[in-house]
């Protein structure tokens, strides 16, 4: 099962320092969770786990300044050589209906 944001190497490649927070979200997406408290940094928040397993989790923390731009990003991705759609053919059928289509119709 699949829970969060999917964040990839293209996406944070494109952050650059001074962008606002529309344009972070056009490339990132909104962030599933926001903490009120931290307005100024946007967690970005994945878990793949297979029967109760967990195969994948990483957060990607994004910050901004006192102004609303982009300053930088911390946090590290999975080994980049992976592909998520090959992980996401690992898994059970019943697993992977979310977000695909079913072959079986």
């Amino acid at each position: 099962m699949q829970q969060g944001n999917i964040v990839t190497a293209d996406m944070l490649e494109q952050l650059k320092p001074g962008m606002n927070a529309r344009q972070v979200a056009y490339v990132m997406g909104n962030p599933v969770v926001r903490n009120p408290f931290e307005q100024q940094r946007w967690d970005y928040l994945y878990t793949l786990e297979q029967r109760d397993k967990v195969i994948k989790n990483y957060t990607i923390s994004v910050y901004f300044d006192a102004q609303g731009n982009y300053t930088h990003y911390t946090g590290t991705l999975p080994d980049q050589g992976f592909k998520e759609e090959d992980q996401l053919k690992t898994l059970p059928k019943e697993e992977t209906s979310v977000n695909t289509v079913p072959t079986d119709i």
